[in-house]
């Protein structure tokens, strides 16, 4: 039970940071776009995590379990071809993505926004999506590796360069500063999850995968399998958000869109402060685990930690709800 305390207050002490980022960043927006603006790159963001789940085919726990589990057992061929082949292929899928939203940029706004002067910023958001799936893949290896400081490191490094850059792309060029600063953040994303991965894997093994690692469509097919429930997951609901905005912005107006953002995101990050050590370290040991009374085990005292936390967390956000709403 300590170890999935310390590691929820680890990961959850990253999320603060990064949803304290994000209320600055929100802050330099509203200043400089507006409501309006706010709403706009909100629902852009949303699309994009959606196109990027669609893109990396839902295999972000496939690759934390299979990771995990041949990490765990020394199967380093099966770990190398497996890593080989996730890059190789997420890889193209996502170049030929980024290649279709390009051409189809105008059509995504109208379907986004009921308008296409958004075009622009839809195709310079869509060349981030070969980095952002690939940073993606080398995250969950890290994962994998139950390296939880790294982890963290990777969502905190990240979110400090959005924060330092926000305020001079904004205020210069205004809602394409924003998204500018996505795509720029989304380059470093990479840079520093590649980082940590070797920092995890070790450089031998690392440089191993683009020497040694092979395509292998039986390491493709597993993770393919146990991915596709968390893609099924994932889709429904960024596209039950994508929705939901664009019926505020068709029935309400865009500025509404924007305050709609703003209370979405609220609940969402408090809701993930708690839980997010299931996903980053509870899931990555189980997957390592073979005796079924010590993976009992493990998920028992899993929820007991996330239940005490969350009756606090509730607790606290009800009481203190008049001066947390404000500010936030």
């Amino acid at each position: 039970m300590k170890r999935v305390f310390a590691a929820t207050l680890l990961m959850g002490s990253a999320s603060l940071v990064t949803a304290l980022i994000g209320i600055v960043n929100s802050k330099i927006l509203a200043i400089y776009v507006g409501p309006v603006g706010v709403g706009v790159l909100a629902q852009l963001i949303s699309f994009n995590i959606l196109v990027v789940g669609l893109a990396g085919l839902g295999l972000g726990d496939g690759i934390i379990k299979f990771v995990s589990e041949f990490e765990s057992t020394d199967q380093l061929d099966s770990l190398r071809n497996l890593l080989a082949s996730m890059l190789l292929t997420l890889g193209l899928v996502s170049l030929l993505g980024a290649t279709v939203l390009i051409f189809l940029a105008p059509d995504v706004s109208e379907w986004l926004f009921s308008d296409r002067q958004y075009a622009g910023l839809v195709w310079l958001l869509s060349l981030s999506l070969p980095f952002s799936v690939l940073a993606a893949v080398f995250r969950c290896a890290v994962n994998g590796y139950r390296q939880i400081r790294y982890l963290a490191l990777t969502s905190v490094l990240p979110a400090l360069s959005i924060l330092a850059l926000a305020w001079p792309l904004v205020s210069t060029w205004h809602l394409l500063g924003a998204v500018l600063n996505l795509v720029i953040s989304t380059m470093l994303t990479l840079v520093v999850t590649m980082y940590f991965f070797i920092k995890s894997a070790g450089w031998p093994f690392a440089i191993s995968i683009f020497r040694e690692g092979c395509l292998r469509l039986g390491s493709f097919s597993i993770v393919l399998g146990f991915g596709f429930v968390s893609l099924i997951g994932s889709t429904a609901m960024n596209q039950t958000l994508i929705w939901a905005r664009k019926f505020v912005i068709d029935d309400l107006g865009k500025s509404d869109n924007g305050v709609f953002s703003v209370v979405n995101s609220l609940s969402y990050q408090s809701l993930n402060l708690v839980l997010v050590a299931l996903g980053s370290y509870s899931f990555a040991r189980i997957s390592a685990m073979r005796d079924r009374k010590e993976i009992a085990d493990e998920v028992n005292h899993t929820l007991r930690v996330l239940l005490l936390l969350g009756v606090v967390l509730l607790f606290l956000f009800s009481v203190f709800r008049g001066l947390i709403v404000p500010l936030l």
